[in-house]
């Protein structure tokens, strides 16, 4: 009896030992000393302790406080998944989702999620309802999707309603409502999700659940523009274009296009490239509009093909050549450019 409670005194002392051995890597990070945070962790990991294993999962992952390293990030990970810690699950599921330090398995990262999210992690019931729309890992369902997306989206998770919206705005999973789409929608744009402002933005625009307004449409495109988002961006350069909700500048419609073409959106490179065929807010340079439309045919955008063909006939073989070289050396995220050797 007397060591039975000796040792239930010790299990107590050393777990109060390992809280405040945690809450001061908690604080350390708070204040931004990572080297301090890790140091404390590190010891408490060691040791068993699954929060502290999940954290340095994360801050290997991040590359916070350390140099990235997947391969110690999956090693923390696991230890923490396997003892039943929901960050842990969830920081594995990811890692299995990226395929990083890990091959990438889809349906081992449904699993990790999916344990993750019946422990009620909101991101994961998110992730899980978006594996289910796409049929990641695991048969595609929209049934199952819905159900997800319901949980994590009365928690407020925009990554969720604008899901949820979507499978209303087309009918998957749950009866069509545009009304209950847009109403997801807003929900998440109001918290900044890109996604929700370009799809409420949408809604607006073709009067969708919503009146149709113009001026509400842009002004949604706008916020998502704003944050560098390549389809708010296509979305209010055509907006621009037609003179909708915005007065017309051909100028500001192209400069907005050229952003979006410059992150590789297909529409955006063909669009573009019709711009430069026409001299729509950019001087007429059909070599340029030769390039664009080539990386916007290579993309599948039927639309570049149709262009491309009509431009093609038009060039020289230099002026094809300097085309085809400027496409080939050119990457998502570098400057196309404006100026040419061969035209006009």
């Amino acid at each position: 009896m007397h060591t039975r409670l000796i040792g239930t005194l010790v299990a107590i002392l050393l777990s109060q030992m390992a809280s405040a051995g945690f809450v001061e890597g908690v604080n350390a990070y708070k204040r931004g000393d990572y080297v301090a945070a890790i140091k404390e962790w590190q010891i408490l990991a060691e040791s068993g302790h699954t929060d502290s294993q999940a954290n340095l999962c994360s801050m290997y992952s991040e590359g916070t406080g350390v140099p990235q390293d997947f391969a110690i990030a999956m090693r923390w990970c696991r230890k923490a998944a396997e003892q039943g810690n929901v960050q842990g699950e969830a920081n594995l599921a990811a890692l299995y989702m990226k395929g990083a330090g890990v091959q990438q398995d889809y349906g081992l990262a449904a699993t990790w999620y999916r344990k993750a999210a019946e422990q009620a992690d909101v991101k994961s019931e998110a992730v899980l309802g978006f594996m289910y729309s796409e049929g990641l890992g695991m048969p595609k369902d929209f049934v199952q999707a819905a159900s997800w997306y319901s949980k994590a989206a009365l928690q407020n998770n925009a990554m969720a309603q604008v899901g949820l919206g979507a499978l209303y705005e087309h009918g998957n999973g749950v009866p069509k409502d545009d009304t209950k789409a847009a109403d997801l929608y807003r929900r998440a744009a109001e918290q900044g999700n890109v996604s929700g402002q370009v799809a409420l933005g949408v809604m607006y625009e073709r009067g969708r659940g919503v009146g149709t307004n113009y001026g509400q449409a842009a002004d949604w495109y706008q916020k998502a523009a704003t944050q560098g988002d390549a389809q708010g961006q296509y979305a209010l350069g055509l907006m621009y274009l037609q003179g909708q909700g915005v007065p017309q500048d051909l100028e500001k419609s192209s400069m907005l296009i050229r952003k979006a073409a410059e992150q590789g959106l297909p529409l955006a490179l063909a669009s573009l490239g019709v711009a430069y065929v026409n001299g729509l807010g950019v001087q007429r340079n059909l070599v340029l509009a030769e390039s664009l439309l080539m990386l916007g045919k290579i993309s599948g955008s039927p639309f570049a093909s149709q262009n491309f063909e009509k431009t093609d006939r038009l060039l020289t073989v230099e002026q094809r050549t300097e085309a085809q070289r400027i496409a080939v050396s050119w990457r998502p995220g570098m400057p196309f450019p404006s100026v040419t050797h061969t035209w006009p």
